[in-house]
C-alpha cells in the first residue's frame, strides 16, 4: 500500500481474519496500523496484492456490490468523519438508513444505542457541540448500530476515561459474542492484558506477529 506514488507503507502482508475473531492491532506510532485498517474497510485500494472480503476479491467487484460489502463494515475512525450538519442522533442513524432500515427500526436502535453510551443529552447536538470524547462515543454508535459483520477501530479508548474505556470492551466483546469479527487498534498495554484476545503486530510496514 503507498499514497499518492510515496514509498510503501506496508510490505508483504498476509493475513486471513476468520469469521467471528477478536484481534487487538498494536504496532508503534507509524507501523502501518491505520493503513491496514483503511485496506480491511475497504477505503483505499491496494497497491498490489489482493484483498477478499467475505469471500469475494475487491477487485473485481462492482461500484453496487463494493457498496453492499461496505455495509457491512463498521469503522471507527480516529478523525471521527462525522457530518457537521447532522445531529449526533443523524449521524448514528445513517448507516441504518443507507442499508434502507425503516423509521421503526432507526427510532428504537439509535436512542438505545446513545443512551447505553451516556449520550442522552446531546443526542441532537451537532458534532461542533460536542467533547472530543463525545465525538468518539458517537463515531463508535455509528460503527456498531447496524451489527456490522466485520467492525474495524482505530484507537477507539484514546480520547475517553478508563471506566468509558472498560464499557466499551464490554460492548466489542459483546458484538464478538454475537459473531462480529474485530479488529481493535491500539497503544494500550493494558487491554490486551485484561482482555486476552490474540494479537496482531506491525512494525515498519510488515506484520511481524499474528497469535
Amino acid at each position: 500500500m503507498r499514497y499518492d506514488g510515496a514509498a510503501e507503507v506496508l510490505h508483504d502482508i498476509t493475513l486471513t481474519l476468520k469469521s467471528g475473531s477478536f484481534y487487538f492491532l498494536t504496532g508503534p506510532v507509524g507501523a502501518g496500523k491505520t493503513s491496514l485498517l483503511r485496506l480491511l474497510s475497504l477505503s483505499h485500494p491496494a497497491y498490489r496484492g489482493t484483498i477478499r472480503v467475505f469471500g469475494r476479491d475487491f477487485a473485481l467487484v462492482g461500484r453496487e456490490e463494493a457498496a453492499r460489502l461496505r455495509q457491512r463494515i463498521g469503522v471507527v475512525f480516529q478523525d471521527f468523519r462525522l457530518l457537521e450538519h447532522l445531529s449526533a442522533f443523524d449521524n448514528v442513524a445513517l448507516p441504518l438508513r443507507i442499508a434502507g432500515a425503516d423509521d421503526e427500526r432507526v427510532a428504537a436502535s439509535v436512542p438505545e444505542m446513545l443512551r447505553w453510551l451516556g449520550l442522552d443529552a446531546v443526542m441532537e447536538a451537532p458534532p461542533r457541540q460536542l467533547s472530543m470524547g463525545e465525538r468518539q462515543l458517537v463515531c463508535i454508535a455509528r460503527a456498531v448500530v447496524t451489527r456490522p459483520a466485520l467492525l474495524l477501530a482505530d484507537e477507539p479508548t484514546s480520547n475517553v476515561d478508563p471506566e468509558r474505556a472498560e464499557r466499551l470492551m464490554h460492548l466489542f466483546v459483546q458484538l464478538h459474542g454475537l459473531g462480529t469479527s474485530v479488529v481493535l487498534s491500539t497503544h494500550s498495554q493494558d487491554l490486551p492484558r485484561r482482555h486476552p484476545f490474540p494479537g496482531l503486530r506491525l512494525e515498519a510496514g510488515r506484520l511481524v506477529a499474528a497469535a
